[in-house]
């Protein structure tokens, strides 16, 4: 059948205390940046949970991440 191959899974929970938004934004754009240069792709984490930075949809609604 077919096997899915993946770089990785990731999030952008950043544990540094007092980053700021922008901080957060670059952080997140970097493992963007480094994730979409993988051949087989990648996923993240979760669309949608209780945890604002491992939620993608949190992330694309609040301006943190771009795709």
């Amino acid at each position: 059948c077919c096997w899915w191959n993946l770089a990785g899974e990731w999030s952008s929970d950043w544990k540094v205390h007092n980053a700021s938004k922008k901080d957060q934004q670059k952080f997140t754009q970097v493992q963007v940046d480094v994730y979409s240069r993988a051949k087989f792709g990648w996923a993240y984490w979760a669309y949608k949970c209780d945890s604002n930075f491992w939620s993608i949809k949190w992330m694309i609604e609040n301006n943190y991440i771009k795709l």
